[in-house]
């Protein structure tokens, strides 16, 4: 068995290594996390050969053994927090090419882990109500990446069968499962206070752009290894 668990905080300046800058006026407001960061993740793997078959504790001989033993269970456990969010507005008031309006907080946020739109059965994400547009030539007083969308987790689950079919080969049935529990890998919400969606997560994950490249929903795989 194998764990490993992060609490950490990613810092910059900008999105990606040859982004621009969100805030040219008062430049230090780019400070903050980075669109990346996740402040805490988990991951637990382990292997697991079971105790029955030729060589093990239990059912070591007989065709019984044969037909029992060789099993290994194996998997990953994956938990990740959200990534960050920050809040933009209409900037057209400002007279300042080049500069992103952020949002004003008016009020504290709470996390309402709402999922689809209202329409769709669903809720904002977050109080939606805790955020406005500003008013006048003025710079929104929220900053960069200031909360958190939803989190993600993964279970992948593998089942082998080892068979020794001669002295020098052998055979290996596979049977591997990604995203066992089918749980959804969702996006984060619309941060626009401008958007018809504000607050809304309406998308997940797409295929391949998860924490560990299977943002999908479950998938079955069945494969056969054969070593000598």
């Amino acid at each position: 068995m194998t764990t490993a668990f992060t609490w950490g905080k990613g810092m910059n300046y900008q999105s990606s290594d040859d982004g621009g800058l969100l805030f040219y006026i008062n430049g230090g407001r780019n400070y903050a996390r980075a669109d990346f960061d996740r402040q805490f993740s988990f991951v637990q793997s382990y292997v697991y050969d079971l105790p029955v078959g030729p060589g093990k504790r239990w059912l070591s001989s007989g065709p019984v053994a044969r037909v029992l033993g060789g099993w290994q269970v194996s998997g990953i456990l994956s938990a990740y927090s959200g990534t960050p969010l920050t809040f933009t507005a209409n900037g057209g008031g400002l007279a300042a090419p080049g500069n992103t309006q952020t949002a004003d907080q008016v009020a504290p946020v709470s996390i309402l882990h709402g999922i689809n739109t209202v329409a769709n059965g669903g809720g904002p994400w977050f109080s939606t109500s805790s955020f406005a547009q500003p008013v006048g030539s003025v710079f929104g007083n929220s900053g960069r990446n200031i909360l958190s969308g939803p989190g993600y987790f993964q279970l992948n689950l593998s089942l082998f069968k080892n068979v020794k079919v001669t002295e020098r080969l052998n055979l290996q049935l596979r049977a591997e499962t990604f995203n066992f529990t089918n749980t959804p890998a969702f996006g984060n919400p619309s941060t626009s206070v401008t958007s018809q969606t504000f607050g809304y997560v309406t998308g997940t994950l797409g295929s391949g752009t998860g924490v560990n490249g299977t943002g999908g929903g479950r998938a079955l795989q069945l494969g056969a290894r054969m070593t000598f």
